[in-house]
């Protein structure tokens, strides 16, 4: 005959995608690259996903070793899908530069999602204003000579004399035709 057993069927369990943990740490150093103490108590960092800002924030302080963590954040968007580029910021940064305590330190990063990111703030030497230097008297030049223009002939030749003749002798004719006819009527 023939043997019957019956097993529980384990359940179905969707697969979950991967997650990451991306770990960022900041460090301070002095003009000539050399490490400081932090002149702050704290900075937030912010979290970027595929080149935008994700909201998602950590503070960085002392007391956590300028070091934290964004835990579980999702490797792609569906299994198998293209792999989602994570990068850190710090808040308040730029163009690469920031100003704490009233001193303008450069910001550098470094690493990877793989690694962990390094944020680095290098501390700005001030520049010296640079003396300006007297400006050159730019006089303009003054033509030695008259320029005559000889303008060209446009057809136009005749004198207006001529029709100033030719108008007051149309305006006395045409007094006496109006005297004539006054005096006829």
């Amino acid at each position: 005959g023939f043997t019957i057993t019956n097993k529980e069927k384990t359940p179905w369990a969707p697969m979950i995608p991967p997650t990451r943990a991306i770990t960022v740490t900041k460090e301070w150093q002095d003009s000539d690259g050399n490490k400081i103490d932090a002149p702050v108590d704290s900075v937030t960092v912010e979290l970027y996903k595929d080149g935008v800002a994700t909201g998602q924030v950590q503070e960085l302080t002392k007391a956590n070793n300028w070091t934290a963590s964004f835990e579980k954040q999702p490797v792609s968007a569906t299994l198998g899908g293209e792999a989602h580029q994570y990068t850190v910021k710090e808040v308040g940064e730029i163009l690469n530069n920031i100003q704490v305590t009233g001193k303008w330190y450069g910001v550098g990063y470094a690493g990877s999602m793989k690694e962990g990111f390094t944020i680095i703030n290098k501390e700005k030497t001030p520049t010296k204003p640079s003396t300006p230097n007297d400006p050159e008297s730019n006089k303009p030049e003054v033509p030695s000579t008259s320029n005559n223009k000889i303008l060209p002939k446009t057809g136009d030749a005749s004198n207006v004399s001529q029709y100033a003749w030719i108008m007051l002798a149309s305006g006395v004719l045409l007094m006496l035709m109006g005297y004539r006819r006054k005096n006829q009527g």
